[in-house]
């Protein structure tokens, strides 16, 4: 018996405070961890609306708090908890990160974030430093985990690094576009992958690639 079609939607965190000022960096106590812009903050709210409709089942995502930021505005407009995988995390590569990053556990960002699922703890560990290559095999590795310990539809709130690379692994003739809070939408089904959205249509944010600092 073939399983259900689910939906999982790939979505990357809104813009970045650190894009808007550079000199933030100098003075910020964790200087490796940005968080949103104000204009992130509405590409995220913007983002929760236009999902809605889908019937989404449950939020996960990265542990740096842009990521977070996001997925608790996406979150809020969905009425759902929020679980912190870190298998979902930005690839830990030497020339972005000249040390680990570091990033908090959920228990402390719950303290901020109280959506955040007590009871969830992440299933994939990234260590340091990582190849391009040990990345995308650890954020397909979350991913499936997701899969396997969950039901129904899905919002995965990560980063454009990972997600290019995850999609290039599971759809090597398609090409996605990781904007800020994008729209990636995949269907799996007894282990295939669709990509059905590519990320390219941004119309339901009123600040886009066009508007705004994309890498």
């Amino acid at each position: 018996m073939s399983s259900p079609t689910r939906t999982v939607w790939l979505i990357r965190h809104g813009h970045r405070l650190d894009f808007v000022d550079p000199d933030w960096m100098a003075t910020a106590a964790r200087p490796l961890d940005s968080p949103l812009s104000k204009d992130g903050e509405q590409q995220a709210t913007e983002t929760g609306k236009k999902l809605q409709p889908e019937q989404i089942n449950l939020v996960y995502a990265s542990p740096f708090l842009r990521t977070v930021q996001t997925a608790s505005l996406i979150a809020m407009e969905l009425a759902l908890p929020i679980r912190i995988e870190a298998g979902l995390a930005e690839m830990f590569l030497e020339q972005w990160f000249p040390h680990n990053p570091d990033l908090p556990t959920a228990d402390v960002l719950r303290k901020q974030f109280p959506g955040i699922d007590a009871h969830y703890n992440s299933t994939v560990i990234p260590t340091y430093p990582e190849t391009e290559d040990n990345a995308t095999i650890r954020m397909a590795n979350a991913v499936e985990s997701i899969i396997r310990n969950s039901e129904g539809n899905l919002a995965l709130i990560t980063h454009g690094g990972s997600i290019s690379r995850f999609c290039r692994k599971i759809a090597p003739n398609k090409t996605v576009y990781p904007t800020f809070c994008c729209l990636i939408e995949l269907k799996w089904s007894d282990g295939v992958w669709t990509i059905k959205l590519d990320g390219s249509d941004n119309s339901h944010l009123t600040q886009n690639k066009t508007d705004l600092r994309f890498f």
